[in-house]
């Protein structure tokens, strides 16, 4: 069972992983909001010497830890092999309550912070940025899943040069049928069964690998 000690906005929490290894106490300390339930961290252990910052999901509402949890194991089981390729690398799902305990739940994904490189040279105007991406999201669906928000751009993001999948607080298990590639103008064969969400991210990002 893994330790965190969990600072946000002054108050400590005690977090456990039941899942994960054991190993030396780490703590995180919540440093910005993105919005939402989103927010940017500094996780490191005692000595401070292996400080990184990553993306947390924070949660203490009932409903909201239960789709956490679901996110957590489509990260750690469905899609582990595409971790830090296709997607982020999930660090664990920690959850416990504030210090000294009370009833007060708190429940946090962590995962790491994904940084474009810097002078970038694929952009999402590029050819190639939509070519990986669509490779990233056929091996997901190769996997199992169904993404289920991937028309929002805001689920895509860069990690050095590639792009990353995030989010997959509303995916499902998914038995994918594929898709024909989209053409240049956007057009998909659609002979037989088709994924619907493959389908639909053809058209509007297959074409523009062409």
């Amino acid at each position: 069972m893994a330790t965190l000690n969990l600072i946000l906005k002054g108050v400590p929490y005690i977090l456990h992983d039941r899942l994960g290894p054991s190993g030396p106490v780490r703590t995180l300390l919540i440093t910005k909001k993105i919005k939402g339930k989103v927010y940017e961290g500094k996780i490191s252990t005692f000595d401070d010497t292996d400080a990184r910052e990553v993306i947390v999901k924070l949660s203490s509402k009932l409903e909201d830890i239960r789709e956490l949890e679901h996110e957590h194991e489509i990260y750690s089981m469905d899609l582990l092999q595409l971790q830090g390729k296709a997607i982020p690398r999930c660090l664990g799902l920690f959850k416990g309550c504030t210090v000294p305990s009370t009833v007060e739940l708190m429940a946090c994904l962590i995962l790491e912070k994904c940084i474009p490189a810097p002078e970038n040279t694929i952009s999402r105007h590029d050819t190639e940025f939509y070519r990986q991406f669509m490779l990233n999201l056929c091996q997901i669906h190769a996997a199992g899943v169904l993404h289920n928000g991937l028309e929002k751009s805001k689920h895509i993001v860069m990690q050095s040069f590639s792009p990353r999948i995030i989010d997959f607080s509303k995916a499902s298990r998914h038995e994918c049928p594929g898709s024909f590639p989209a053409d240049i103008y956007g057009s998909v064969q659609r002979t037989g069964t088709t994924c619907p969400e493959l389908v639909a991210l053809e058209v509007l990002y297959g074409m523009r690998s062409c």
